[in-house]
């Protein structure tokens, strides 16, 4: 868990800062002339604004948390999906690698989904590439 932890909490940092950095300064000009504080700007155009690059390091996020805790249970751990694929890699247990990987790729496929969906609500002020 700590792991995860660790590889998630500096890519969603870092994408989460550069969205922040990457604010059109003309809207923030005219917020501020409209009248905005600095905690309206911050609410209303920063974290609007930055959500698409929150998303993105979210998205590599769960790529890399989802690696990082089945390392770490193949190499630390008595249970577990990581456990499960490689007791049954050292048994050469063919069918349970297999059945363990597969049962990743839903699990990782499910998260994806879900996040996408997410993403797809909060931005759907955003006009779509695809839609083009």
């Amino acid at each position: 868990m700590v792991t995860a932890f660790t590889l998630v909490f500096f890519i969603l940092l870092v994408n989460t800062l550069g969205g922040a950095k990457n604010v059109d300064n003309d809207i923030i000009t005219i917020a501020r002339l409209m009248g905005a504080s600095e905690r309206d700007i911050l609410w209303k155009v920063t974290f609007p604004s930055a959500l698409p690059w929150i998303f993105t390091g979210l998205n590599l996020g769960l790529t890399y948390s989802l690696l990082g805790v089945i390392v770490a249970e193949i190499l630390a751990s008595n249970h577990g999906l990581g456990y499960l694929i490689a007791a049954s890699a050292a048994s050469f247990n063919t069918a349970g690698v297999f059945a363990g990987l597969i049962t990743l790729a839903v699990v990782a496929w499910l998260f994806s989904l879900i996040m996408r969906k997410v993403e797809a609500r909060l931005l759907r002020w955003k006009p779509s590439l695809t839609s083009a």
